[in-house]
């Protein structure tokens, strides 16, 4: 356990989830990001605080598990297949409690929460998939790219509950239960895909090291 904190610093990326879970309650509903939008009633939309957060959270994330996993201590492909799954499922976890105590303090959930858990669920799914096929690099750069693409193209002129088409969920001000199956269908996907792909490499791995055994 040492060697894993001192490599992945997990500490940073708790604190990470606090701060920006304590940013989404705090900042005003009406403020975010301007941003050009192609599509919507309007040329800019904003980009609201939990969407950005989100994508704080998921980048800092993979930055640490990247970290850790250029150590040299880092040599055990079990754990560090392990570690790469359960730090999404530990960021998911500390900013669940984190938004469960708000509800008991203030006796209601906000709905920027909501979607700030929403967001998260669904980019670190879309993270895992590609830290399957493609490393860290691009798992890192998947959520900001998403984010904005979404931004950019995904408004809608509708109003009302259905701000945004269903594949830009990252940037819906609605806590719609539509929005919610994008998101978490890409994290049973990303978990079922890191799955099979780490447990092929490790088959392959084991199988690598039984033929340079033979060898010696």
């Amino acid at each position: 356990m040492k060697w894993w904190i001192r490599s992945q610093h997990p500490a940073w990326v708790v604190g990470t989830v606090l701060l920006g879970t304590a940013v989404v309650i705090a900042a005003p509903g009406s403020t975010g990001l301007p941003i050009p939008s192609l599509a919507g009633p309007t040329a800019f939309a904003a980009i609201r605080p939990y969407a950005l957060v989100a994508v704080l959270i998921t980048v800092a994330m993979w930055a640490s598990v990247s970290a850790g996993h250029k150590s040299a201590v880092l040599s055990t492909t079990r754990l560090l297949k392990f570690y790469v799954f359960v730090s999404p499922c530990g960021v998911l976890v500390v900013c669940g409690l984190m938004i469960g105590a708000w509800a008991i303090v203030a006796g209601e959930l906000t709905t920027p929460l909501q979607l700030l858990f929403r967001d998260l669920i669904g980019l670190l799914g879309l993270g895992l998939i590609l830290v399957s096929f493609t490393g860290y690099r691009y798992a890192g750069i998947s959520s900001t790219v998403y984010v904005f693409v979404s931004a950019i193209f995904g408004r809608t002129s509708g109003g009302g509950a259905y701000d945004s088409a269903l594949w830009a969920w990252p940037i819906a001000d609605s806590t719609a239960f539509d929005y919610w199956i994008p998101a978490a269908a890409l994290f049973v996907t990303g978990a079922l895909v890191w799955l099979l792909r780490s447990r092929d490499h490790y088959s392959r791995v084991m199988i690598n090291q039984a033929m340079d055994t033979r060898r010696e």
